[in-house]
């Protein structure tokens, strides 16, 4: 009797044990939930594996993680994402093509990323708000809910670009080392350039801007503002322009050899047009 409630044991003892060992086999590691290519790029999240609130590791394996790229709709599934364990990465990108407007992602998080230099982040209409660390240098926001930013600390920047989102004032007078700066389809009715005398290329489109100083930008090569409120643009101080576009019934100030493209109510009813089906 006792022989066969040890072997009774046994087999049961055994059953356990085979399960604790098959669990231990599915547990998910991060080889599992991320994949980095050999370029130390991140380019998949299985979300299954991971739930919609994600924290990055540093790295995967033996891959340190140097670039975020997600492109894709699969990715509006993220809730949140939690970057700052990532101390090597340099270039950030998410790009919700088809699945921004059901993003639930609120705020992204840079400030630890002390390496961190190029920031892209697009199609996520739940995002209101982004901060990022001092030194990033390249930073674009494209359909995404953030109204405000705060660029005062990032003296380094060189590249800002934002269109198609409900900001309404943009303090750029500290960041002396910018030389582009596009803003698109935004509230905006003033940005004062002055302090920006590296500044090479602006571009103001659908926004009501209905004044714009240039006078202290000596480097600008073009100057397009169209789709706007602004009724005057003196370029007497601009040697080096090469192209300028504006509405129809803008007047330019000064002698110029640039040469100029006046856009006309057509032009932009084509050019929305041509958004919409894009």
């Amino acid at each position: 009797m006792k022989s066969k409630f040890l072997s009774v044991t046994i087999v049961i003892l055994s059953c356990v044990l085979m399960i604790i060992l098959s669990s231990c086999n599915r547990i998910n590691t991060d080889e599992d939930r991320f994949f980095v290519d050999n370029d130390n790029r991140l380019r998949m999240i299985d979300i299954k594996k991971t739930g919609p609130d994600i924290v990055v590791p540093e790295k995967v394996g033996d891959k340190v993680i140097r670039i975020i790229y997600l492109e894709d709709s699969y990715f509006s599934k993220i809730d949140s994402i939690d970057v700052s364990n990532v101390s090597e990465l340099e270039y950030f990108t998410l790009e919700l093509w088809g699945g921004g407007s059901y993003s639930k992602l609120k705020r992204l998080d840079f400030r630890k990323n002390k390496k961190l230099r190029h920031v892209t982040v697009n199609k996520t209409k739940a995002l209101e708000e982004i901060t990022f660390n001092e030194d990033c240098k390249s930073i674009g926001l494209y359909n995404t809910s953030v109204k405000e930013l705060d660029l005062k600390s990032m003296k380094k920047l060189e590249y800002f670009d934002y269109s198609n989102g409900p900001l309404e004032n943009i303090d750029l007078s500290n960041n002396t080392n910018l030389d582009q700066v596009w803003i698109e389809n935004t509230n905006i009715k003033t940005v004062d350039i002055k302090m920006l005398k590296k500044l090479e290329s602006i571009i103001f489109y659908g926004v009501p801007l209905e004044e714009l100083d240039i006078s202290n930008n000596p480097n600008l090569g073009a100057v397009r503002t169209y789709n706007t409120n602004l009724k005057v643009l003196d370029v007497s101080n601009n040697p080096k322009l090469e192209f300028i576009e504006v509405d129809e019934g803008t007047e330019i100030i000064g002698e110029t050899n640039a040469e100029i493209k006046y856009w006309t109510k057509e032009d932009i009813e084509r050019l929305e047009e041509k958004s919409k089906d894009n």
